[in-house]
């Protein structure tokens, strides 16, 4: 990509937005919901961590979070919206 230039002698790189393959790619692990306190908390942490490498809208960051969730998890889900 071209940067586009903001400012006379500023460069400003153009960002391309985050996609459900570059959140896979990271190999985020599903969430089932049979998990503690604690491992519930660790693994929207290792969420969070991806995304402070590929930024992206709130709503993407939902709908790829919420695509992890599996059977119970995706229940409840489903339920809350």
């Amino acid at each position: 990509m071209q940067p586009v230039a903001a400012e006379p002698g500023t460069m400003i790189p153009l960002v391309r937005p985050m996609t459900m393959e570059d959140f896979m790619h990271h190999k985020p692990a599903k969430f089932i919901g049979k998990a503690t306190p604690d491992e519930a908390v660790a693994w929207l942490r290792e969420c969070d961590k991806i995304f402070r490498v590929i930024e992206g809208t709130e709503v993407q960051k939902l709908t790829f979070v919420t695509f992890l969730l599996v059977t119970e998890a995706e229940y409840w889900w489903m339920g809350m919206q």
